[in-house]
């Protein structure tokens, strides 16, 4: 009787260890298990990868109707620019519609009318030239001058505050960035009626 009730009470001392080591062995199954329901296994070395497609970005088309101020940065003649002139002169013309975001004249004609008019039409000096300029000394530039006064009116002429009123620049790829700053300047500080502003590069030949 005394052999039994010892071999009794060993067999109850036994069982929490054998419960711990099944505990134990269940947690280490579970922390290396690896979980791949829903997720593709990563490729092996060397096996070729392909990025996802990614749909092209919108760009949106120039118009080619004077709906909105335009500000165009071009050569004075584009048919004599080459690669071996890249300083050719340039010119800003301006093209104001007669009644914002809406015209039915093309930017072509009134594009030929300014420069047979000569208003809104300025010559911009060589770049190592209006580089060097102190902001008051380009601010007074009759190219700068020509777009703060006809930015100021077209402000004017726009009587509520709209997310379609525009100003539309179009600038050979050439244009120096001093030039898009000042326009973006004067465009900006008319108490947002002009909210949006396009930008638009032109080849130079």
């Amino acid at each position: 009787m005394k052999r039994k009730s010892q071999n009794t009470t060993d067999d109850q001392l036994n069982l929490p260890g054998f419960v711990d080591i099944i505990f134990l062995l269940l947690i280490f199954s579970m922390a290396t298990m690896s979980f791949t329901s829903g997720q593709e296994t990563p490729p092996s070395p060397g096996t070729e990868r392909f990025l996802p497609m990614v749909p092209k970005s919108q760009s949106e088309s120039p118009d080619l109707y004077l709906r909105n101020l335009l500000v165009i940065i071009g050569f004075s003649n584009p048919e004599s620019f080459s690669t071996d002139t890249p300083d050719s002169s340039r010119e800003v013309v301006v093209l104001v519609p007669d009644t914002p975001g809406e015209s039915t004249q093309t930017i072509q004609r009134a594009l030929l009318q300014a420069k047979m008019e000569g208003g809104m039409v300025q010559p911009l000096p060589p770049a190592e030239e209006f580089l060097a300029l102190t902001d008051e000394e380009f601010a007074q530039l009759p190219a700068c001058r020509l777009i703060a006064e006809q930015i100021d009116r077209y402000a004017a002429s726009l009587y509520t505050q709209q997310p379609g009123n525009t100003i539309e620049i179009r600038a050979v790829k050439e244009t120096e960035f001093r030039l898009i700053n000042f326009i973006l300047t004067k465009a900006c500080r008319d108490d947002n009626m002009i909210p949006r502003i396009v930008l638009h590069t032109l080849s130079g030949s």
